[in-house]
């Protein structure tokens, strides 16, 4: 939490959202932690290779291409934010638009995905009803209007793409995010080494505090569907493999999946529209660059990574290098 809270504040003083997943932030946190989280799935596969390995660690995207490096092809990326985002979409136009049991397909990268192709219990495209029926910018943090533009519905985390000026401005005038997590988790710390009578109390205190719904809305259910013989349809984190049109095969994109007992697959998913698209395109580049990125990268290859990357300025961007060039890789205790 500590990394991250500096991650963030290295960002937002360059000009760049500060997010623990996204942008400079999320590259500095995979510097930090990519040869840790392959050496945990290494000792992962020696002790059971045999079984499916559920990745959450962000930034998503990144770290399921270097877990499947290192364990294997059974490896998804886990995150809930896609399924609630499309519950409160579909529960907010559903009154507004006289259907019940609408679907949407959903297609990106992690934190970086759009719900799109909506349709009824028939099989007619109802997308443009629904994306008229959004009113408030308080559904997904994002302007009504910006979404109509788009063509779908954004996850919240688009935000900082769409409306980046704003959250600057927020993030400038807040505490940031990784730095009130720092402070939680130390006092979380200090409740668990304490021996006092109320400790139990203060630890559920603690815990309350932070809304952790990536296991019951996200991990739980997945585990329950890797138990089942008949595929369910739930977006992971996996390769591409030909299932997004524009996007390449080898790619990590948060898309629709077949998961059961066999394992999760991805379905070939409609043709995004075109705004959506090109942003996917570009991230997807990033993050390819990204993974090429050697042990100790120069300040040089950092700048070049950071500058195919959208949310990245212009003036500063070996600054920004030079600082990420600095962070050292973390390890694993014997």
């Amino acid at each position: 939490m500590r990394g991250r809270a500096r991650d963030e504040a290295m960002a937002l003083a360059a000009g760049v959202p500060a997010d623990e997943g996204l942008a400079a932030g999320g590259l500095a946190c995979f510097l930090r932690g990519r040869a840790l989280i392959s050496e945990l799935a290494a000792r992962c596969r020696w002790f059971a290779p045999s079984a499916v390995f559920l990745q959450m660690s962000s930034p998503l995207g990144l770290n399921v291409a270097i877990t499947r490096d290192a364990f294997g092809p059974a490896t998804y990326g886990v995150c809930e934010l896609p399924l609630v985002t499309m519950k409160a979409v579909l529960a907010h136009v559903a009154p507004r638009i006289e259907r019940e049991c609408l679907t949407a397909r959903c297609a990106g990268l992690n934190h970086q995905s759009w719900l799109y192709a909506f349709a009824d219990q028939d099989g007619c495209d109802r997308t443009a009803d629904v994306l008229g029926a959004i009113d408030t910018p308080d559904l997904v943090d994002v302007e009504p209007d910006t979404i109509r533009e788009y063509g779908a519905v954004p996850v919240p985390y688009l935000r900082l793409y769409l409306h980046t000026e704003r959250v600057l401005a927020s993030q400038a005038r807040s505490p940031l995010r990784g730095t009130a997590l720092a402070t939680w988790t130390n006092s979380l710390d200090r409740a668990y080494r304490c021996e006092s009578t109320e400790r139990s109390a203060t630890i559920r205190a603690l815990l309350a505090q932070r809304r952790m719904n990536w296991f019951h809305e996200g991990l739980v259910p997945v585990i329950e569907m890797l138990q089942r013989d008949e595929g369910s349809r739930v977006p992971l984190n996996v390769p591409c493999a030909g299932s997004l049109a524009g996007i390449p095969a080898d790619s990590i994109i948060e898309i629709d999946c077949s998961v059961s007992c066999v394992g999760a697959y991805p379905l070939p998913a409609p043709i995004m529209p075109a705004r959506p698209l090109e942003l996917t395109q570009r991230l997807a580049a990033y993050e390819r660059a990204a993974l090429q990125l050697p042990p100790q990268p120069t300040s040089t290859d950092l700048a070049d990574v950071l500058s195919m990357h959208p949310l990245t300025p212009r003036q500063g961007l070996h600054q920004l290098a030079r600082a990420l060039s600095s962070i050292r890789p973390e390890a694993l205790s014997s």
